[in-house]
């Protein structure tokens, strides 16, 4: 593999844009704290998409794939606030109406706590 892509280079033949691809892959994940597990996987997934023809439907769903697992915000928390207030804030805000199904919700919430 690594020979015939040295032969295309030196040929001048275009790639098919995977090696691009692959490269992006690399750079999103290295910004990323994966835990170990997803961490290879992700390696697993990558070296799929490398031996994978760019035509193949396989080739697709490992690339969608592979964009999910570097868009996440691996290791990126905020901090959590369980406040009802604020709930009830957020609620009337992001969500017109439906004044029933917010209710029933800050009721689940008081009763958790």
């Amino acid at each position: 593999m690594e020979q015939l892509k040295g032969i295309k280079k030196e040929l001048g033949m275009e790639s098919d844009g995977k090696d691009k691809l692959i490269e992006k892959f690399k750079e999103r994940a290295a910004k990323l704290k994966m835990p170990e597990g997803v961490r290879k996987v992700f390696d697993e997934e990558l070296s799929k998409l490398a031996s994978l023809e760019p035509a193949a439907s396989e080739a697709n769903v490992t690339r969608n794939y592979l964009e999910w697992l570097t868009q996440i915000p691996w290791g990126q928390h905020s901090r959590e606030n369980y406040s009802i207030a604020h709930a009830t804030k957020v609620l009337d805000e992001d969500h017109y109406g439906l004044q029933d199904v917010k209710d029933r919700v800050l009721e689940f919430e008081l009763r958790a706590r």
